[in-house]
Order: structure tokens, then sequence, then C-alpha cells
């Protein structure tokens, strides 16, 4: 009788951890400078050394969609890091997700680009919008594209490589 009632609260113990890593998130801290890359995607003269400065709370949730709460400084788009405007918190869809500043003074919202990333987020990709007929968006023939870690355009390949495993848009691209 013993034994069964030890079995039986050993089963509940080992429940409610599966129920509780189930429901609720894996905070990840980060706080990282990474060397990256700028290039356009069709022409090899546009290329540029930068760097990503990333500080916040990474949420990885098991059974939803992994969050992230911070900023996203990136060298050369001021509006990252001069203080003016505030990085949205930020759900990631597979992969992606929408990196969108506030105007603290305005509250506009600005729109960067679409940030891509592996699972252990060593690697990242962001596709930086431009205006296209009244509409930021990113063109496949001549988007801006901001890989990191890089220094070069043979690295930043090299990443694009590594996202196009994990999402199925980046693989369609006819990277050039």
């Amino acid at each position: 009788m013993k034994t069964n009632k030890k079995a039986i609260q050993i089963v509940a113990i080992l429940f409610f951890i599966i129920v509780l890593v189930c429901i609720f998130p894996i905070p990840r801290k980060i706080d990282k400078i990474v060397p990256a890359f700028e290039w356009q995607n069709g022409n090899a003269n546009y290329q540029k050394q930068t760097q990503i400065k990333i500080k916040g709370i990474y949420k990885d949730y098991l059974f939803r969609r992994d969050t992230f709460k911070g900023t996203i400084c990136i060298d050369g788009y001021d509006y990252t890091s001069d203080g003016t405007h505030e990085l949205r918190p930020f759900t990631f869809f597979n992969n992606d997700a929408h990196l969108q500043y506030m105007d603290k003074k305005t509250f506009y919202f600005k729109s960067l680009g679409t940030i891509y990333r592996n699972p252990n987020w060593d690697k990242t990709l962001i596709c930086v919008y431009k205006e296209l007929e009244g509409r930021r968006e990113w063109s496949e023939d001549d988007g801006i594209i901001i890989s990191a870690p890089a220094t070069t355009r043979e690295e930043a390949m090299k990443v694009v490589d590594n996202i196009k495993q994990y999402d199925g848009w980046i693989s369609r691209i006819k990277w050039k």
C-alpha cells in the first residue's frame, strides 16, 4: 500500500512538472554585440560592415510562439539606438518577426524590417524595409539585408544558408 501511494505521488509530481514546462516559458537573458554585414541582394557593390546590439529577455515557449522584449540596436539606423524610438516587444511566427520602433513623442511606428533567426539565436538575418508604392516592404530583387555574425559577403551568405533550414520563405528567394 505504501508503494502504491509513493508511486502515485511521484507520478503526480512528474505530471505537475510537465504541465509547468508546457505552460510557462523558459526565459533567456540576451546581452550581446554581434558583428554584422549589410548587403544588397543582386548588387555585389553594396556592402557595409556594421554591428547589432541585442539586449533583452527572450522567452522560449514549448506550445506557444516565442517572444522578445528588449532592444535591438543596429549601427547606421540611428533611431534604433538614439533614444527617440522604442522597440515594440514582438512575437516570432515560426522563426521571424517584424521589428517595429515606436517614436516616443508622436507614438507613430516605424517598421525597420523582418528579423529571422535560427532556434539558438546565434544567427540573425534582417530584411530591411524600404518605401515601395507608399508602403514599407522588402524586395527580393534588390532588398537590403543585414546578416550576423558576418564581416564579409561570403559569411553573410552562410548565415542565409543557415536560416534557410528554418524558414521556407527565405529558402525560396534567389540570393545573389
